[in-house]
Parts: structure tokens; sequence; C-alpha cells
């Protein structure tokens, strides 16, 4: 946690709740400068399962990895203090892991936005491995999976951190969350865990509810995009070198298509970015210049027509009318919120 003292004691309730007993409670007080860690205190000391571990401002992978290092059950599952869980989350999937022999569960996610809630999307049948070889693609281009495997995935979904139940023994010492990572190191975690795999169940139940707030840290205006571009670039091609080598050059394609996301949404063209139309046009023709920027791949037949002309413009370096769509893609979030 971090700064977690308003929803914290919602978060731990949920989990000391919980229809299964036989767990620990790490909790990794990642340099909170309000009163978390009095609040993780007075929880220990209601319950021997809990442990407690803090250290400085180090992000949410090293705080990851310190509990990673510290657990000591058979499995591991990830709550982020702003968010609650079912009391049913740990049965379920305990109860899925060994009955289906696989090395991890993913479950679904109630979506929670001020007082409104809706339940994520996943495939409405049980899904395996096999079912799903898509999987690396699906996580920077959604539509993937529906192309290539029939099947509708919530991306956002199979990547994060939580609502999964995983195989401790699956990491071995070499999969960690990458902590140089500022920028979807979730998901290269589960893509190294899911490329490692024996199997994997995906099963539709919502179990986890997931907190979106505009105002949290996730939702701020990011000055070191390009930098945490260029590392996201990095380790993500080093892990395509692990792929079949049919998709190989497709992943590095649609790499470069998220560095652009990320840099119109979160930098260029975000809300808390009072530039003006042509500074933003300057500042994004320089950064298309960047290497990871540059898409040259083909435009995949299976996206809309917004997104086939994202991907043209992105290709031939029109920025105006990059902007143009952005725009448009704000607009059209704010009307479906």
């Amino acid at each position: 946690m971090y700064n977690g003292e308003k929803t914290l004691k919602r978060c731990l309730d949920s989990i000391l709740s919980q229809t299964y007993s036989d767990f620990e409670v790490i909790l990794v007080n990642d340099g909170s400068t309000d009163k978390s860690w009095d609040v993780c205190e007075e929880y220990a000391k209601r319950d021997q399962r809990i442990r407690l571990y803090s250290q400085p401002n180090e992000g949410v992978s090293a705080a990851r990895n310190l509990g990673i290092r510290n657990s000591k059950g058979d499995y591991l599952t990830f709550v982020d203090c702003d968010d609650w869980i079912e009391p049913q989350m740990l049965s379920k999937m305990k109860s899925l892991i060994d009955t289906e022999m696989v090395d991890i569960v993913y479950m679904n996610f109630y979506y929670e936005i001020g007082t409104s809630q809706h339940i994520g999307e996943l495939s409405p049948y049980p899904l395996r491995k096999k079912d799903i070889s898509s999987y690396p693609l699906a996580l920077l281009l959604p539509e993937a999976s529906i192309y290539y495997d029939g099947v509708r995935q919530g991306h956002d979904i199979l990547g994060a951190a939580c609502g999964k139940l995983i195989k401790k023994s699956l990491l071995e010492d070499k999969i960690w969350f990458n902590e140089k990572l500022k920028v979807a190191e979730d998901c290269l975690f589960y893509l190294e865990c899911f490329v490692k795999s024996r199997d994997i169940y995906i099963d539709n139940t919502p179990v986890y509810h997931y907190v979106i707030d505009s105002n949290s840290a996730n939702h701020k205006i990011r000055h070191n995009v390009v930098k945490e571009g260029e590392y996201f670039y990095k380790y993500y091609e080093e892990f395509s070198k692990r792929l079949n080598e049919e998709i190989v050059d497709q992943f590095n394609e649609f790499v470069k298509y998220r560095c652009y996301y990320e840099l119109i949404t979160r930098y260029i063209d975000h809300k808390d970015q009072h530039s003006g139309i042509i500074t933003k046009y300057r500042e994004l023709s320089i950064c298309l210049n960047n290497p990871i920027y540059s898409y040259s791949g083909a435009i995949p037949p299976y996206v809309n027509l917004f997104k086939k002309m994202e991907l043209f413009f992105l290709k031939h370096k029109l920025c105006l009318p990059l902007l143009i769509l952005n725009k448009v893609r704000t607009f059209l979030k704010s009307k479906l919120r």
C-alpha cells in the first residue's frame, strides 16, 4: 500500500472475511506518509496471519517482489489496498487450481466507478491455455483474441496483477515484477508466467472489486512517459524472443502502438496538459522520431475503423489527425462513463 489509509480497512476486512481461512496476509507499506502503517499494526495485533513489511517508496513492483520473497505459501494472489474481494474468492480459486490442475487461475472483476458497478468482459465459458493462443498479442491489442481465437477478453483483466491465483513454484526465482517498468509491469509478469505455464484456467466469475478513480496516481499526467516508454519497449522486445517466431514481429509492432497510446493519452493530450494545439503538434512530431513509436507493421484487418485510422496516421507520422482522433476518443469515453 501507498497512502491507503482511507480504503485499507475495507480491503483488509474483505480479506479476513474469506470462507477459506488457511492463508497468510503479507502487508507491504511502500513508504506511506499517512496513517496506513498504524492501520496495519492495528490489524496485525488482531490476527496472527498478518505479517508486516515496510520499505521506502520504491513503487508497486518492488512492493510485490518483497511480498513474493517473504511468502511461505504454495500459492500467491495480489490485492491492492484501494480494492476489495468477495468472501469466496480464495475458496473458489483454490478449488479451481486444484481440480483443473493448472498453474494459474484467472477470474473476473467488478469494476467500481464512483457509485456505479459493472462486470468485466470475459468469455462466458471457461478457457484453457490452448483456447487463447493469442494471449501475448491480445494484451497489447484486445481485438486479437476475437480474430485468432474467437473469444472476447478484457485485456486489462488478463494482464492485471490482481484477481488471479498462481502457483509459487512457477516463478522459481526467475519471474519477478520488473522494477524499472512503470507501465504494464503486471502484463509483462503474467506474459512470462503464461509462456512458462503448463496450463491456465480462465473463469468468468467476478470475485475482485477493482476501483477506478480518475484522481488516482495511475491517471495523473506522466511527464517521464518517453523514458518509461523506452524501458517498456526494451523489456517487451527482450520478452518477445521467447515467443513463437510467427508472432514476434507483430508483437513488437503492437508494443510500438502501446508506447504511442501511453504517450498521447498520459502526456501529450492528457487532460492536465494545458499546452495549445501547436505546442502539442510540435512535441508529438519530435517524439514520433523515436524508434519506439515507429509503427511499420501491417494494419490488422480485425480492428475497428477508428483504430485502423489511428494506426495508419501513426505509421505515416500524421500528427494533427492523431491529435484529433485522441480528442474524439476522450469525448466518447466521457460519454460512456
